[in-house]
């Protein structure tokens, strides 16, 4: 598809809900990059700590106060 690569992942640890995900190259590379450092144990462990880290930017981003 276009030089993107296509992987599976699971949105929480305890569900069975599986979905598929399109990447692009580098996208690809870093989630390889991140399981072969040792730092998760596969690509599905990196994708859920991206979209905790994003969810948890956009709360606090709710949070903000405007003068």
């Amino acid at each position: 598809m276009w030089g993107m690569k296509q992987i599976s992942a699971t949105l929480a640890p305890k569900t069975t809900t599986c979905y598929y995900v399109v990447l692009t190259d580098s996208q690809a590379r870093f989630v390889k990059q991140m399981v072969y450092s040792g730092h998760y144990q596969n690509a599905s462990e990196v994708l859920r700590d991206g979209l905790c880290l994003w969810f948890l930017s956009s709360w606090a981003k709710g949070l903000s106060i405007t003068t």
